[in-house]
């Protein structure tokens, strides 16, 4: 029984060096101070850049406005904004009825991806007949001056070999 004192020294130590542990926190990132304060942040601008402008609403305008860049939205984006409900249904419904109705598609197939107009991604525009023209004109021109001057060269590194 001599051990009997070290052992309650021992166990009473352990137990305050457990209580001076801070507690877990199992709290989502999301909850936290910082996480709440950026977010009321991000809706503090968005609010101000709505009120700087007029109400996008009232107007009878058919324009479509980027709220970060103040720039017009693209016509082929504005008409898939107004079809994006039906193209959505319509899709749901291929799939429901490929996949489960008449089973001609198994389910793990993959659905194909929509390449849809965005704002961040503009619509790839091709070149006319007379852009391409045009740049092939200048590529020429390129040349034909980086060849005139690599015959004067010619013509000046010749005359000073000759002498």
């Amino acid at each position: 029984m001599v051990s009997g004192p070290e052992m309650a020294r021992l166990i009473g130590e352990f137990e305050v060096s457990t209580k001076n542990k801070k507690k877990t926190d199992f709290r989502h990132h999301e909850q936290r101070n910082h996480a709440q304060m950026t977010f009321g942040r991000d809706i503090t601008s968005l609010t101000d850049a709505i009120e700087e402008m007029v109400n996008p609403f009232a107007e009878n305008s058919k324009d479509l406005l980027v709220l970060d860049s103040r720039d017009l939205a693209d016509l082929t984006v504005i008409d898939m904004l107004r079809q994006a409900k039906s193209l959505g249904q319509e899709e749901y419904d291929t799939y429901v009825n490929e996949r489960l109705v008449n089973q001609t598609k198994p389910i793990t197939d993959p659905i194909k991806r929509n390449k849809l107009p965005l704002f961040s991604r503009p619509p790839v525009r091709e070149n006319s007949r007379a852009q391409l023209q045009l740049s092939s004109l200048k590529n020429d021109c390129s040349l034909f001056s980086r060849l005139y001057i690599a015959s004067q060269i010619g013509v000046v590194i010749s005359i000073c070999s000759s002498t």
